[in-house]
């Protein structure tokens, strides 16, 4: 059995961005993990599976490919392109096998400005949520943005 000052010591995981600060505080391994997208958050798994279950981790990384897949499904009957507003976005619609041009559906990110203090959504047809603070389980979250993005699509199919 573990104790905290053990854990303290194994490694620490936190989002992208904090690792800087967290450094200074923190001597341990620091994971930065990321969970846009499904990919992201398989790769994610992958790198703190050494640090739980691997039978537990397998599982997770197959139930998340599935529903993947079945997101991708969803696209099937989606012929409209997407334009792409942020990087975020770029990776779901890449993620999902979309088209992309320049004249698409725009779609962004519903969280307004960026560090840069550029208005980001202005002029989207299609917003996602990011849910900045969530207390969600982080893989509904993603369903939720692909949910968002694939229905906002067929709206615009119409």
């Amino acid at each position: 059995m573990r104790n905290a000052t053990d854990y303290r010591n194994l490694g620490c995981s936190l989002s992208p961005g904090l690792s800087t600060e967290i450094s200074e505080y923190f001597d341990g391994r620091i994971i930065e993990v990321s969970a846009t997208t499904f990919d992201e958050l398989v790769n994610s798994i992958n790198l703190l599976s050494e640090y739980g279950s691997p039978r537990k981790a397998k599982e997770s990384i197959e139930q998340i490919s599935g529903l993947k897949d079945e997101y991708i499904e969803k696209t099937y009957s989606v012929s409209r392109k997407t334009s792409p507003k942020t990087e975020m976005i770029s990776k779901m619609v890449n993620e999902l096998r979309l088209g992309i041009s320049p004249d698409g559906v725009k779609i962004a990110p519903d969280y307004g400005t960026s560090t840069d203090g550029k208005e980001i959504g202005a002029g989207a047809d299609v917003l996602i949520p990011t849910h900045r603070n969530a207390e969600m389980d982080v893989l509904k979250r993603i369903c939720q943005r692909y949910d968002a993005l694939i229905e906002g699509l067929k709206k615009k199919e119409k």
